[in-house]
């Protein structure tokens, strides 16, 4: 039984199984909670969450296998009481990224910057839309195009049109290929979640697809994600929190030299074909999960059809 994408409710019916047929358990955690529910601001510190953190590390102990979207939560796990054997690294596949990557980086002629997410409390684009504002002034030909849509877009909306902010377009959801694409084309995409000791300890998703769109990254990231953005030279760090920060971080790529840009776009793609592809994450499912089904016997069931793992 393999239960995927946070393990909380789902988690119990992966138990069932366990207990009533004796089934392997694999869990896929994409999110730390109840961290997230905290650091959100759904909840706060108390006796609910400490009853959530027990609640974790029980059913995180029975599964047979752990597959973490990140290093820190494996170093998490491990704190919680779990076998270092048990927990293991493996990104998250994202979807829309083609199996043959563009050989060009940064089609596109203009000064074009995409944000391609969503648009909620997790992710401070307020900070974009007033670091526009104030880049007009210095850089008139550097625009802003917001893909993507969530609770905070109505806001968003509107302080964009309250401050003026003529260099910022929402353009609403797109499918994940075409946020490829747009983010292939740019002058440079972001990436940013807000300041929090959690998500120091998560990798957004959309850092997969940026690395392997190959345009320069600005991301307004800390923690692992920030330590990935050094190793594959994808663009410039600045503080998620801090419009000043972003802004610099904005000139300094409009500074920086087209072939830059483009050596910096062929270290990325190359960076996420060594650690990231598809099939490098399909035979790290394999060499994980396979083992689990060595283990069980084949069954009969009530009509005496044959059944087991396939």
């Amino acid at each position: 039984m393999w239960v995927y994408h946070t393990p909380f409710t789902t988690a119990l019916a992966g138990l069932f199984f366990k207990y009533a047929y004796g089934s392997k358990l694999a869990f896929t955690t994409v999110d730390l909670w109840p961290e997230n529910f905290v650091a959100l601001g759904l909840m706060r510190p108390g006796r609910l969450t400490d009853w959530l953190f027990r609640y974790r590390r029980f059913i995180n102990r029975r599964a047979d296998v752990h597959l973490c979207c990140s290093r820190s939560a494996v170093r998490q796990y491990i704190a919680d009481g779990l076998s270092r054997d048990a927990v293991h690294f493996v990104p998250v596949w994202v979807e829309g990224i083609p199996s043959e990557l563009p050989a060009t980086i940064g089609r596109g002629q203009r000064q074009n910057i995409v944000y391609a997410g969503t648009l909620g409390p997790s992710q401070p684009i307020d900070v974009v839309v007033r670091g526009a504002v104030k880049l007009l002034q210095d850089e008139p030909d550097v625009t802003f195009d917001i893909f993507g849509t969530g609770a905070n877009e109505p806001d968003l909306r509107a302080l964009a049109i309250a401050l003026g902010a003529t260099n910022v377009r929402f353009h609403g959801r797109v499918a994940p290929a075409e946020a490829f694409d747009l983010s292939a084309g740019a002058f440079a995409q972001i990436i940013t979640i807000r300041s929090t000791p959690l998500f120091e300890m998560v990798i957004p998703s959309k850092l997969y697809l940026g690395l392997a769109a190959g345009s320069p990254i600005l991301a307004g990231l800390r923690g692992e994600a920030a330590e990935m953005i050094t190793a594959s030279g994808a663009g410039i760090l600045f503080d998620a929190e801090s419009t000043d920060s972003f802004c610099e971080a904005v000139r300094r790529l409009v500074r920086t030299a087209k072939a830059e840009r483009e050596a910096m776009g062929r270290q990325m793609r190359e960076y996420f074909r060594a650690n990231f592809r598809r099939e490098e994450i399909l035979d790290r499912y394999q060499t994980l999960l396979l083992p689990l089904t060595e283990e069980l016997d084949f069954r009969t069931d009530s009509i005496g059809a044959t059944t087991g793992p396939t």
